[in-house]
């Protein structure tokens, strides 16, 4: 029933008893508070279709971002910029002239474009081999240590061949 209808069946209950006045209010109220209710319902169904299409493109764009972590995939790996890389790390061969960001990669350097000069200082024990250098990291449980040791051998190295 529409208002106008409720205001018009309202002066016609005017004039039956006070209870009657008082049920027929009620009624009224009753079907506007229906009313209500139900634009409530349409509009509560409008914000969860709005929201579950947020969810929707919110997911996708999160698929897109990263992608979803396999176990069995191994993660990309974070490689440093080659500008970024500070090169302490001198070949000794007077010619050659190449600067390196780690020692690992300036005794590859030697092992495989100057062998020759890498086995004299091998011999002359200014080279730790990989291998060494790995069990002293596990043992000691540090680079620092490591370092520290490096340079008390080439001290005693040094000192020996004097």
């Amino acid at each position: 029933m529409s208002a106008l209808n409720a205001q018009m069946s309202l002066q016609q209950l005017a004039y039956q008893r006070p209870e009657q006045l008082l049920i027929a209010e009620l009624m009224r109220q009753n079907e506007l508070l229906q009313l209500q209710v139900h634009s409530l319902t349409l509009e509560k169904e409008k914000l969860a279709e709005q929201l579950e299409a947020a969810q929707g493109t919110l997911k996708s764009a999160t698929s897109q971002e990263a992608p979803t972590e396999d176990p069995n995939v191994k993660k990309k790996r974070f490689r440093r910029v080659a500008k970024d890389i500070a090169r302490d790390f001198r070949c000794p061969v007077s010619t050659c002239g190449k600067c390196y960001g780690s020692e690992g990669s300036l005794h590859q350097h030697l092992r495989l474009k100057h062998p020759d000069k890498f086995q004299e200082l091998k011999l002359d024990g200014e080279i730790i081999s990989a291998k060494l250098i790995r069990q002293s990291l596990d043992l000691v449980g540090g680079s620092a240590d490591l370092q520290q040791g490096e340079s008390e051998a080439r001290t005693e190295k040094s000192v020996g061949s004097q």
